[in-house]
């Protein structure tokens, strides 16, 4: 892991950027099924695109689950923690006899400095805390990994939930986005209500609840996502 300072000073270098760069934006599309989308950079001159990707080159050497340092695993990691980013469908490629074939997706991250800082001080404010709780003595749960259950007080589970998500997603293929309903309906609840209940503390929560919602935020995020694919949740090759 690395020091929080490194998430600091990466923010720091965003926003000084920004100032130079406020109408850049990262321009994504997708071909269904491709399993890799294309990232590309406009709204700003050459220069300035190449200071935004050797600053996300070096957030992306540090991310979790990332698997490469790369301006794709940057923007990846944008795209999947923002929860406003959707795939709009753009086009359907058709063959000679009328036949739907390659079907075209796109979206796109406006003013993608932005996005960047809080991105950087989100994961400096985990790398604090697991720093935090590492160097607290005869606390064997606090060496547990960011958004792994334990029996932290109530008013910790949102911020469990939060943490167990952006680890999911972090390390997704593509295209999947993990999202809250995603761990109602793992633990075979067709409503929120009860993961509601539970994130809140609610006395309407039942000790059922709690151990299955626990259960579930104990997984490995890999095991997590084929859990999902297992039950139909998602499609199998999303």
């Amino acid at each position: 892991m690395v020091d929080p300072g490194f998430w600091n000073d990466l923010a720091e270098e965003f926003g000084a950027l920004l100032t130079t760069a406020a109408a850049l934006e990262a321009q994504y599309t997708y071909i269904l099924g491709s399993g890799r989308g294309e990232w590309k950079l406009s709204g700003a001159s050459r220069t300035i695109r190449r200071q935004f990707e050797i600053l996300a080159i070096r957030g992306a050497s540090a991310l979790p689950n990332a698997g490469d340092s790369s301006l794709h695993a940057w923007l990846e990691a944008l795209r999947l923690a923002q929860g406003y980013f959707t795939f709009k469908l753009t086009g359907i490629e058709q063959n000679a006899e009328g036949i739907e074939m390659s079907h075209h997706y796109a979206d796109t991250i406006p003013r993608v400095c932005e996005p960047s800082i809080d991105l950087c001080r989100q994961l400096e404010s985990r790398t604090r805390e697991a720093d935090f709780l590492e160097k607290k003595p005869n606390d064997s749960k606090s060496r547990l990994p960011l958004g792994v259950a334990t029996t932290v007080h109530k008013t910790d589970r949102l911020k469990m939930v939060d943490d167990f998500i952006l680890q999911c997603n972090l390390g997704s293929d593509a295209g999947l986005r993990v999202m809250k309903k995603h761990i109602s309906l793992a633990v075979g609840h067709a409503k929120p209500r009860q993961f509601q209940y539970w994130q809140r503390s609610s006395d309407k929560a039942t000790p059922e609840d709690d151990r299955n919602f626990r259960r579930i935020l104990s997984m490995r995020p890999v095991e997590f996502v084929a859990l999902l694919r297992e039950k139909g949740i998602v499609p199998p090759g999303s």
